[in-house]
């Protein structure tokens, strides 16, 4: 069982999302990577798994705690769910009157996670537990301010130019807020106005470069390689966004199972893919080349990317969102290129300098379409052609390597491609 004192000294794992700590009668603590640590229970209701969060500590301390698990208890006896009853409850108790934001944020995130996708789950929880729990969890939600939220949370994230990630985040903490709406603890929402400072942003805001300034972006990313100055799953992961035009999600979350070397092609399965669709991605000589470069890197395990330095808990996980975005910013990259903008990068040149029709670049896109008629096509439409699109796209970024006096992808070395990066030699 728990104790203040071992409650006190328990430290979040960098590497994990979050750890369970239990104590007795089903409670446990739950201590996110960002450091909060919230009591939860878990409970089978109508033969589907459930959580309740009770509380933040140390907002609710270890003898309440205990308290109320025993009462969700006695209400799950009694056929009673405490997801649907708790909140009434709990408004009752006089210690509710100070309620820290990550509890309602908690709350918020275990009444809505059972209707999301899990790749939206894990997009919500990284936005909580990187960004909002840490700039605004111990705040009362009853006392949270336009200016707590523009200079805690908003103003680190635009200084860094991240406006998009801004504009999210604020989102997130609007629809905490409004759970704290509905719950009666506040009768305003100041994530609605704290909004309007952030600029805004189009479509476009996935930064990319242009075609003349592919050369030195080839260049800095061989650099990368030759001196070991970063993952070789990173470098690899970077050349394949910039081949398959995948979204980054798609391709950080790939599987080995999804790829098929004889038949050339990859398979991203329907509840994956954003438009819920199978997807299948033709593999050019060249991305098979660098599949086949990952392979003796993480062949062994089902992902093809994971996290880096993922010992310890023996866990893996998938290579992280951020991941790619630093490795190009470390390039040199930063408002210049993100992985997102390698599609709209791929698309426009396919159609300048391939003359593709944009019907085939956007299948290959995978955007859905707005027409229910063209959404009843096969999902294979244009397979062919988008095969000799990617093959032809992949051979002209080959030919803009060669001319820059760069190595085509054919001939990128697997023993280098093995070798660790100068930082983990360091």
């Amino acid at each position: 069982m728990l104790s203040d004192k071992a409650i006190q000294a328990l430290r979040p794992d960098p590497e994990r999302p979050g750890t369970k700590h239990h104590d007795r009668d089903g409670l446990y603590l739950w201590v996110a990577r960002s450091g909060s640590k919230t009591w939860r229970k878990d409970y089978r209701w109508q033969g589907a798994r459930r959580t309740f969060t009770i509380g933040a500590y140390p907002s609710v301390r270890l003898a309440e705690a205990r308290k109320q698990a025993l009462e969700l208890n006695t209400w799950i006896k009694a056929g009673i769910d405490p997801r649907t009853q708790a909140p009434t409850q709990q408004r009752k108790q006089p210690e509710s009157s100070s309620r820290p934001f990550v509890q309602i944020a908690q709350a918020w995130f275990e009444h809505n996670s059972a209707s999301w996708s899990p790749r939206y789950c894990r997009d919500m929880r990284e936005k909580l537990d990187h960004f909002v729990i840490p700039a605004l969890g111990q705040l009362d939600i009853e006392a949270i301010t336009r200016s707590d939220i523009e200079t805690l949370l908003l103003a680190p994230i635009l200084a860094r130019g991240a406006n998009e990630q801004a504009r999210r985040c604020n989102d997130v903490t609007r629809r905490v807020i409004d759970h704290a709406v509905d719950l009666e603890l506040r009768q305003d929402n100041p994530a609605v106005k704290a909004r309007k400072v952030i600029a805004a942003t189009r479509v476009t805001h996935y930064h990319r470069i242009s075609w003349v300034e592919l050369p030195e972006l080839l260049t800095v990313i061989d650099q990368f390689e030759r001196q070991r100055l970063a993952e070789r799953s990173s470098l690899i992961a970077l050349r394949l966004m910039m081949l398959t035009l995948v979204r980054p999600s798609e391709l950080r979350e790939a599987r080995w199972s999804e790829v098929d070397t004889q038949a050339g092609q990859w398979i991203i399965p329907a509840e994956r893919m954003k438009t819920r669709v199978r997807h299948i991605v033709p593999l050019s000589s060249q991305a098979l080349h660098l599949f086949d470069l990952q392979r003796p890197i993480t062949g062994h395990t089902d992902l093809v990317f994971h996290t880096p330095n993922h010992r310890g808990s023996g866990e893996l996980r998938v290579m992280s969102n951020g991941c790619l975005s630093m490795l190009l910013r470390r390039m040199g990259f930063q408002g210049r290129q993100t992985p997102h903008g390698f599609r709209g990068f791929g698309q426009t040149n396919c159609i300048e300098q391939l003359k593709i029709p944009r019907v085939v670049t956007e299948k290959q896109l995978a955007h859905a379409d707005g027409n229910s008629v063209s959404r009843a096509y096969d999902w294979a439409e244009y397979l062919e052609e988008r095969s000799d699109m990617l093959q032809r796209w992949a051979d002209l970024i080959d030919q803009v390597a060669i001319a820059a006096g760069l190595a085509p992808v054919s001939e990128l070395s697997a023993a280098i491609a093995a070798q660790p990066s100068a930082l983990q030699a360091a």
